[in-house]
């Protein structure tokens, strides 16, 4: 576990790139739930469906690339082409759909 996190040390671009993109699947996962308790259909129970099948997916493959990253150079390039589409995916989302729909 130590050498882990020494490799993310070393490779600090890899680290805060993975951290961003986490951020924005945070933010768009928020503010789709504040959208939907707004137009009132927030359903509590079908939260956790919504984190495994639309979520969890995301994180666990971005981490894996990370990962896959630190220790074979040739994947680098792969994990930032995946953490730019998944940012650009979720940052379309959170603009045009949830900020739109809350404030207006």
């Amino acid at each position: 576990m130590d050498s882990i996190i020494k490799l993310f040390a070393e490779n600090s671009a890899i680290f805060y790139s993975l951290l961003t993109c986490l951020g924005f699947i945070f933010c768009d996962t928020l503010l789709g739930y504040a959208k939907a308790w707004k137009e009132g259909n927030f359903d509590l129970s079908l939260a956790p469906k919504f984190l495994v099948s639309n979520i969890f997916p995301y994180i666990g493959a971005l981490i894996i690339l990370a990962l896959f990253s630190l220790f074979i150079e040739d994947m680098i390039s792969l994990f930032y082409i995946a953490v730019g589409l998944v940012m650009v995916k979720f940052g379309k989302e959170i603009i045009t759909e949830k900020i739109k729909a809350l404030f207006n």
